[in-house]
């Protein structure tokens, strides 16, 4: 008898063959196509008049491996029979030998094309041309990002981290065998599936932006699938927006699906989000563990805050009953709300009471009134855990007036659960509101800046920004400044405290304070204030204690070159030179830009000669790019050497460590209800950080002497850890010459240049001593103050 071949393809590069061998035999064999390894099994239950040769079972187990054709069952009849055959598999990554080889063969063919994209953008800027002429420059070949390629330094830079696992960079052609889609038909909260990135805090922001979808969609430029591999994207990220251009390459599984975030369905949107937000930060382990009202905020630009329950102005309104009342004006305007479970660094993975995780966000759906109850309807966007005390969906409670009434979705495990403001108080820790509002919206540059004068050093804003309001206003006011999330600013620019201070203008000499925001150690601060017609001053404050080089900081001098590339640190650092001298906030520098950089490296530099430069490095019609920037310092590297880039850091404003310790960028941002003019002035010849300090200290001072003719006042921040030490001549004809000895003060930053201070102070007038910041739990502040009457 000729043997009869019946073959079947069960799933792409899956076959199975059934070979009739004879009347009473027949072999079932798997062909493995992939490059995966498959444990498949073969069910015959069902099936009469047959049974497996050498086995008691009709199931039978078998790891079939990669590009391997391998019999797993010969079949004996017996009479009059029926076979019935079921097949199950799982698709398991290859053995590591064949995963390596498979990985390199990629990584070199994406190596080749890697070198073709990073000629051909070298002087093209990728962030500022179109799409189309990004394709046009491809010529038929699918785009690699040369800023963020596929390979082990775009997972693992700035994290200290070993690396255990092998990582496959896959296309979504390569991962979606049954095609994909950028965006499915609706997006829904609950698409988002989490990989083993621990970026929960981001995706629990997502989760609560999918609520509303067109808030997701205007994040992309493009809602189509690009088939060369291009997509762009926008955050607002430091206080102003930012165009970010990735390729679809992601990290996978060899030959198999994507470790990180994805969609339960065949459409990318989170996975190029997520990689996206990755390249803002430097790499995707610099995405682990964070607060998801940071990252509405970089998802929206909106003003956005966390408020804790037993923050000051939570229990206010908690106490006052008026708690409520608050979230329904925040769900009335459109905010974005979600409740947090937090621990302390995320370190617990078990239930909390009731069913709740820590270190997830809820976010908050509805807020409705029974005549007894204000109740909370929630969302968990995993699904996994739900709210299981009054009000769950299995409760008593639940009467059916109210299901009638509240039409509540008390279906099991959908991620929804329903709970009175009192357990919600109880069981939660604080909520994010992101404040989702078509505003009138203005977004300035500003630099923190120290100033060295007579032995005394301060460090104040370089500008102060004045408001005229034609009517009344309701207006929200942030300062911004870099994240130390991203690579670079973790190490060498950590945040310094910040505040600010609004001053009405008057007709008199001097403006007067009308509300103040303490300094706070953290990524931005927020007022919101009412502000009648007139006319304003803003002014960011610091008391610039962290401006420094750290004082235990290791000394290291690393070289300018890596492995013959620019050193990751550098390159962090001219990166940050851009954003310091892009003043202009259109990610170039223009001539009189590029100019004033050239002018502190004590560089002359003409029109003529920006024109060279422009046309060498990677440039727009009108400027230099911040790609174009590290181009220039990498060329001026290679002519001029080590010692003259090292003189431009220094003159700059950084050590030999990389360090910044003389000027520090941040965004001021204004979000309104009315139009507003804006005027941004030079604070550096004013006197105004000082008359602000002054008047705070006369305000919310403490005296820390019992002298009649003179007083020593302390403005403690604790949100900062600072407190600042100021005094004022109280006579009325003779001058005091006042020290401030603080030598033996231990566990403290001081702002000045020397631990002794002395100033000398005509009648009636005041003066600021220092700013301290406590950085050491064995922190002790002692402190001998004497004057002289002079």
């Amino acid at each position: 008898m000729e043997t009869q071949v019946i073959s079947k393809e069960i799933y792409p590069g899956v076959l199975v063959h059934r070979q009739i061998l004879s009347d009473k035999l027949q072999e079932f064999l798997v062909e493995n196509k992939r490059y995966n390894t498959l444990d498949f099994e073969i069910d015959f239950s069902g099936s009469e008049g047959i049974r497996i040769e050498n086995s008691h079972s009709l199931t039978i187990n078998l790891e079939i491996l990669p590009t391997r054709t391998q019999p797993i069952a010969r079949v004996i009849t017996e009479g009059k029979f029926f076979i019935n055959s079921k097949f199950r598999f799982n698709i398991c990554p290859p053995p590591a030998d064949v995963a390596r080889q498979l990985i390199a063969e990629d990584s070199d063919d994406i190596l080749k094309k890697l070198r073709m994209s990073s000629k051909i953008f070298k002087n093209l800027p990728i962030n500022k041309v179109s799409l189309d002429q990004i394709s046009s420059e491809l010529k038929g070949n699918n785009f690699i990002d040369p800023d963020f390629s596929p390979s082990d330094s775009s997972i693992y830079a700035g994290y200290s981290i070993s690396k255990s696992e092998l990582i496959h960079w896959r296309r979504p052609t390569d991962i979606f065998n049954d095609g994909f889609t950028l965006f499915p038909d609706e997006i829904e909260p609950n698409d988002i599936r989490p990989g083993n990135l621990e970026d929960y805090w981001f995706l629990s922001a997502l989760s609560t932006l999918s609520e509303r979808p067109q808030l997701v969609k205007r994040l992309f430029f493009s809602e189509e699938v690009n088939p060369d591999g291009v997509y762009r994207l926008r955050f607002c990220k430091g206080g102003e927006w930012v165009v970010i251009t990735v390729d679809d390459y992601f990290p996978c599984l060899p030959q198999g699906n994507p470790i990180y975030s994805r969609s339960f369905n065949n459409d990318i949107w989170i996975l190029l989000l997520e990689k996206a937000y990755a390249k803002l930060h430097g790499s995707y382990m610099l995405l682990r563990n964070g607060w998801a009202h940071e990252a509405l905020l970089d998802l929206t630009g909106c003003p956005s805050e966390n408020l804790l329950f037993d923050s000051k102005k939570a229990r206010d309104m908690i106490d006052s009953n008026s708690f409520w009342g608050y979230l329904r004006e925040l769900d009335e305007n459109g905010a974005l709300l979600s409740a947090c479970v937090t621990e302390e660094h995320f370190e617990n993975s078990g239930p909390r009471h009731g069913g709740l995780m820590p270190g997830y966000s809820y976010t908050i759906l509805q807020l409705r009134e029974t005549r007894n109850e204000y109740l909370l309807n929630i969302r968990n966007p995993w699904g996994y855990f739900e709210w299981e005390g009054d009000w769950s969906n299995k409760s008593p409670l639940w009467t059916s007036e109210l299901i009638n009434s509240f039409h509540p979705e008390l279906g099991e495990d959908d991620g929804t659960f329903w709970m009175s403001l009192r357990d919600f108080l109880n069981y939660f820790n604080s909520i994010n509101i992101c404040r989702v509002k078509t505003f009138y919206e203005a977004r300035v540059h500003g630099k923190f800046l120290r100033l060295n004068i007579d032995e005394r050093s301060c460090v104040i804003s370089k500008f102060y920004y004045c408001l005229d309001i034609p009517e009344t206003t309701k207006i929200y006011i942030g300062v911004h400044q870099e994240d130390e999330r991203i690579f670079g600013a973790d190490s060498k620019r950590t945040y310094l405290d910040i505040g600010l201070v609004i001053f009405k203008r008057d007709r008199g000499d001097n403006p007067v304070i009308l509300s103040y925001k303490s300094n706070e150690n953290k990524r931005e601060i927020e007022i919101e204030v009412e502000l009648q017609p007139g006319s304003y001053i803003i002014l960011p404050r610091t008391t610039g204690c962290r401006l420094r080089r750290p004082i235990n900081a290791a000394i290291e001098y690393p070289s300018l070159l890596l492995d013959k590339q620019l050193h990751p640190l550098f390159l962090s650092t001219i990166k940050d030179i851009f954003r310091k001298y892009d003043i202009m906030l259109k990610g170039e520098l223009g001539y009189h830009e590029f100019k004033n950089l050239m002018e502190t490296f004590s560089e002359n530099i003409t029109q003529k000669d920006f024109d060279n430069i422009k046309a060498n490095f990677c440039s727009t019609q009108f400027g230099l790019t911040q790609e174009g920037l590290v181009s220039y310092f990498k060329d001026a590297l290679s002519k001029r050497g080590d010692e003259k880039i090292w003189e431009w850091l220094l003159a700059v404003g950084y050590d030999k460590d990389f360090f910044s310790i003389k000027s520090r960028v941040f965004m001021l941002s204004l979000h309104s209800t009315s139009k507003l003019k804006l005027t941004v002035r030079d604070a550096v010849k004013s006197n105004l950080d000082k008359l602000a300090t002054l008047e705070l200290l006369k305000k919310y001072g403490r005296k820390k002497n019992d002298q009649a003719d003179v007083e020593l006042l302390s403005l403690v921040e604790p949100d900062a850890a600072a407190f600042t030490y100021g005094v004022f001549n109280k006579l009325e004809d003779k001058s005091i010459k006042p020290t401030l000895d603080c030598s033996k003060a231990k566990g403290v930053l001081i702002s000045t240049m020397s631990d002794i201070i002395t100033v000398t102070l005509p009648p009636k007038t005041g003066e600021i001593l220092a700013h301290f910041v406590r950085v050491d739990e064995n922190f002790d502040f002692r402190v001998n103050f004497v004057y002289t009457i002079t």
